[in-house]
């Protein structure tokens, strides 16, 4: 498999259609939506699961690799949300780095519990999927948790170099390091990869 062919695996691994929005736009809707948010305005908050919903199970399926454990933080990261909107404060980031930061502390929490109890075994789900990207969706494992959120950003979620920055809170020169470090990280993997298969045959 090359590198690019691995890249498309992990993007097409929720067979779920990307949408991009620019964060410029996102913002100005955001200042609009807050309000209706802490209200508990329903309509509002249904809006903002049918846009953000993909977006942060495609983040917490690049952190935990596992789908069904994705969409079970899916689901924590909005009842968060709405649990916690009252102490929202814009600091210039769009809603969608506020949810993207809950995903990460929940992902987090849940690959913590995996390691503790090692008797749980998490297996993929059958078919195409656990053929095809789970072994890509594995390799993101090796990289830390900021080069994971880089890549998904950058490679998942079509996000420039100054989105990702703007969302995370680095800077751009950060956000090139981090995508530089991690792409010879995944780089590593696959070679590795290709030698051992070479070996068993």
């Amino acid at each position: 498999m090359t590198f690019n062919a691995y890249l498309i695996v992990i993007r097409q691994a929720t067979e779920i259609p990307i949408h991009v929005h620019r964060f410029a736009e996102a913002r100005r809707d955001d200042e609009l939506r807050v309000e209706a948010l802490q209200r508990k305005d329903a309509a509002a908050w249904t809006e903002l699961f049918e846009e953000h919903r993909d977006l942060v199970f495609r983040s917490a399926l690049t952190h935990v690799r596992e789908p069904a454990l994705a969409e079970d933080i899916t689901g924590q990261v909005f009842l968060e949300a709405i649990e916690g909107i009252g102490r929202y404060r814009d600091r210039g980031k769009p809603l969608a780095a506020w949810l993207l930061t809950i995903t990460r502390h929940r992902s987090l929490d849940a690959l913590r519990k995996m390691r503790r109890d090692q008797s749980t075994v998490i297996e993929a789900s059958a078919g195409t999927w656990a053929m095809t990207a789970a072994p890509a969706l594995d390799a993101l494992g090796d990289l830390t948790v900021e080069q994971r959120e880089v890549i998904h950003l950058r490679f998942v979620e079509d996000r420039t170099i100054e989105d990702i920055a703007r969302i995370t809170g680095r800077s751009q020169a950060a956000v090139k390091s981090l995508q530089h470090r991690a792409l010879r990280q995944l780089r590593m993997r696959i070679e590795q990869n290709k030698a051992g298969g070479h070996n068993h045959v």
